[in-house]
């Protein structure tokens, strides 16, 4: 589809229990009535809208309490695949009213638009859930306004058919699902894979649950015709630059990866997506200044080698980007990088 990722291999899923799926994701409100508190960061946007910054271990523990209360234990988060499937609601395109990026991926929409709050339209914030057009389940919000945990722990996609499992065992990062507020069209797509730290807290990060079903399940309507996919850009290359510590300056050692990009970006006709990023131990005034200038080192480097700069987007920590933890080795490299992912169309 347009804007495809190289970690979205498309492969058969089989969904083996049916479920139901909240309409909406879960509110402020619901979120203090089970836990007694509102951990939200835009907790002045209302009791109807997303509850966020809540880590994966609080999410589990608000489902413990909700099936306690309700004396159950239908409750819970969906699998991965459970999640595309009911985003997807039927259809095959990047978003599930059939709309696709078309050229340029930029920062706006119009079918996006029309289902989500996203980069362009939300004003750095969430918004009440289900003031957008749902899909044709009637599931609101699947794209933007917050992203959803999932149950699974990331892992690549397998090659051939599998069931709906929760993933492997064990893991770094759990996956969540559908953009948000802060994310581009690109970010927001039904195919979209994106993980974190499951104890990690984020303005742009909520969940809405499902309920397995007990007795004969009620089944949605799935459109007779789908819209057909259509091809458009699609990535071909991830490359990382690490920059040193408090550092933006391009090293000899990065030269080679980034001649690299120039000559895909010149023989493809390629857009360059940036994306920057710094740690969490510093002030966010620094973190955001830093982030700039190590993305803006790049971009220059490009456009002195012939890149047009009119084919290169960023992002930046703060404003656009999620900040990372800076806890171990593995952290403090990644917090040190800049993403480059190369987009051509086919």
């Amino acid at each position: 589809e347009p804007g495809h990722d190289f970690s979205e291999e498309q492969h058969p899923v089989k969904i083996e229990r049916p479920f139901y799926m909240q309409k909406t994701e879960v509110t402020q409100r619901q979120w203090k009535e089970v836990m007694g508190y509102n951990p939200s960061f835009f907790n002045n946007c209302g009791d109807n809208c997303p509850v966020e910054n809540v880590s994966f271990e609080e999410v589990k523990e608000f489902i413990r309490r909700l099936n306690e209360r309700e004396n159950t234990k239908r409750y819970r988060l969906p699998t991965e695949a459970e999640w595309e499937y009911a985003c997807r609601a039927g259809t095959n395109t990047a978003f599930n009213n059939g709309g696709i990026l078309e050229g340029r991926i930029g920062f706006e929409n119009d079918w996006l638009n029309e289902i989500a709050w996203y980069y362009h339209n939300s004003k750095r914030g969430t918004h009440p859930v289900a003031q957008k057009a749902p899909n044709q389940w009637g599931l609101y919000d699947m794209h933007g306004n917050v992203w959803e945990w999932c149950e699974d722990w990331y892992a690549k996609y397998p090659f051939q058919e599998r069931s709906n499992s929760k993933g492997p065992e064990t893991g770094w990062s759990r996956i969540r699902r559908g953009g948000s507020w802060r994310e581009s069209p690109l970010f927001c797509r039904a195919g979209y894979r994106s993980s974190i730290r499951p104890e990690m807290r984020d303005s742009d990060t909520g969940f809405r649950l499902v309920a397995d079903v007990v007795g004969e399940p009620v089944l949605p309507n799935v459109p007779e015709a789908p819209p057909k996919a259509e091809r458009g850009p699609v990535c071909i290359a991830s490359k990382v630059v690490l920059f040193d510590l408090d550092k933006a300056d391009i090293r000899p050692d990065m030269v080679p990866i980034l001649d690299e990009v120039v000559l895909m970006a010149k023989e493809r006709d390629a857009e360059i997506h940036l994306s920057g990023h710094t740690c969490d131990l510093a002030s966010d005034e620094y973190n955001i200044r830093l982030s700039k200038r190590r993305a803006d080192s790049v971009i220059k480097y490009l456009v002195d080698k012939g890149v047009p700069e009119k084919r290169i987007y960023r992002s930046y920590y703060g404003e656009e980007r999620p900040r990372e933890p800076n806890t171990d080795e593995e952290h403090r490299s990644l917090n040190r990088r800049v993403e480059i992912r190369i987009f051509v169309n086919e």
